[in-house]
């Protein structure tokens, strides 16, 4: 009840009904019996959630998704070696986040710093309000929040108001293809074979307005699919909604009518496949799908241990052209067969620097030794990127 979104209307939403919760019951009576037999205090000392990852993700799909094990001593060690680390107000960024070692390592770093005359809820509202996760698996993205509950469990026990855990499902290193150098004015939001037109202003790094626009939008279709109210009464709370929102980020008079078209085409679209029973998880991959291009240099520090993977690993051939054609971008990508062996995590640093790092902001990204090795590598020895990227090697 202290944590408004350890369980969101995601890919797992369906152990929340009723109807599976009661189905369940004993064999959720049972691992909660197990569970009071650990003590959590000393679990993130023992990497315990890593363990219980490495346990219940198939070899093949960890092998999927390259995930490498980060040891505790090394992210703790990295957090020391970045003097910015120690400074409660820098923004920091795990854009390829695992089970939340960096971040666990990063919250005791901060905790020590808080002022001893804080309480829990000041101090909760800061640490949040200064990390971020990013992950492409959904299981790392649960195991992350529950790593960053457990280092703030003391204060979330003592918390007046709910938290809201600030890990994201999404893709790191692709944006929507519309969002990619637009000039536009109007940015269209595709999904499920619709597309609808937004003011581009909605994307510049307004995370809070575009995700209550997009709960706000998810809520009103519940409405309609309950017979609460009808569009048209809803149109009203819209129009508030998209006053609101015009005001925080200063849209002109012809982009709040375009918010406010927007707003009612996404209620309706929502309401739609609520109705026909389309698994309702639209608001959920529309806030993750866009998440990457909302957090544009928002970040003084990132630390990463990305995927250790050669593009040739990928099963999905679409997906291994878009990753060369992302490293060609970047200057990164060899001529020849030796393209294939190109480790995406050379890709994934480059460009998390470049999409999400402030001005002079600071970086640490663990990197596989094979990259002091081969022709393929050489132009990120070289930084053959540093046209395209701010970053340096």
């Amino acid at each position: 009840h202290r944590v408004e979104n350890f369980v969101t209307e995601d890919f797992f939403k369906w152990i929340m009904s009723e109807e599976v919760l009661t189905s369940l019951n004993q064999e959720l009576e049972s691992v909660h019996n197990e569970l009071q037999k650990i003590d959590f205090r000393s679990a993130l000392k023992f990497d315990l959630l890593s363990e219980l990852y490495e346990e219940i993700i198939p070899h093949n799909i960890k092998a999927e998704y390259g995930g490498i094990f980060t040891p505790t001593w090394l992210a703790d060690k990295i957090v020391q070696e970045i003097p910015n680390c120690k400074k409660i107000s820098k923004i920091i960024l795990d854009p390829a986040c695992g089970t939340g070692t960096f971040l666990r390592s990063i919250i005791n770093e901060k905790l020590n710093q808080i002022p001893k005359a804080w309480g829990s809820q000041q101090t909760l509202d800061k640490i949040l309000s200064t990390i971020c996760g990013l992950d492409i698996n959904p299981v790392s993205v649960i195991i992350t929040k529950t790593t960053i509950m457990l280092a703030l469990a003391n204060h979330l026990k003592n918390s007046n108001n709910p938290v809201s855990m600030p890990v994201h499902l999404c893709d790191t290193l692709f944006l929507p293809k519309n969002l990619v150098n637009n000039k536009s004015n109007i940015t269209e939001v595709s999904f499920d074979n619709t597309t609808i037109s937004f003011p581009t202003k909605l994307f510049e790094n307004n995370v809070s307005e575009f995700d209550s626009l997009i709960h706000d939008s998810n809520i009103l279709a519940k409405y309609i699919l309950d017979d609460t109210l009808t569009l048209n009464q809803c149109e009203v709370n819209i129009a508030t909604k998209v006053s609101k929102i015009s005001t925080a980020i200063e849209l002109s008079d012809s982009e709040s009518k375009l918010l406010k078209k927007s707003m009612i085409n996404l209620t309706s679209e929502i309401y739609t496949r609520m109705k026909a029973k389309r698994d309702g998880i639209w608001a959920f991959v529309l806030k993750n799908t866009y998440r990457p291009s909302l957090l544009k240099a928002q970040f003084d520090i990132i630390l990463s241990n990305p995927p250790w993977l050669a593009i040739s690993s990928f099963p999905q051939a679409r997906y291994k052209q878009q990753l060369e054609k992302l490293a060609e971008s970047y200057h990164l990508l060899p001529s020849g067969s030796s393209r294939h062996h190109l480790e995406i995590s050379t890709i994934f640093a480059v460009h998390s620097v470049k999409q999400f790092l402030k001005k002079d902001g600071d970086f640490a990204i663990i990197l596989p030794k094979v990259i002091f090795q081969g022709d393929h590598h050489n132009d990120f020895r070289l930084s053959k990127f540093s046209s395209t990227s701010p970053m340096k090697v």
